[in-house]
């Protein structure tokens, strides 16, 4: 390598990841898998109001900003999961 070219950055070791961005919205199955909690959760927390769900026809998505709101929303200290 030429002394006044840029390095590459293979010759400097670095390595690149690409990272996707965090979708939008989320099937009620990708929301579930996301937040580590079944259908059924989230399900019942849509009907009782808690957790916001646009709908699609007939198939409810959960946007992502919701779902994280809904998550941070949750008990820190549920005394029937105590350890």
């Amino acid at each position: 390598m030429n002394i006044l070219e840029e390095p590459q950055p293979a010759a400097l070791g670095v390595t690149y990841i690409t990272v996707a961005p965090a979708p939008i919205a989320y099937t009620m199955q990708a929301a579930a898998a996301a937040c580590g909690l079944s259908v059924t959760t989230l399900r019942g927390a849509v009907i009782h109001g808690s957790l916001p769900a646009r709908w699609v026809g007939r198939k409810p998505i959960i946007r992502h900003q919701d779902l994280a709101e809904w998550v941070d929303e949750l008990s820190a200290d549920d005394p029937k999961y105590a350890i």
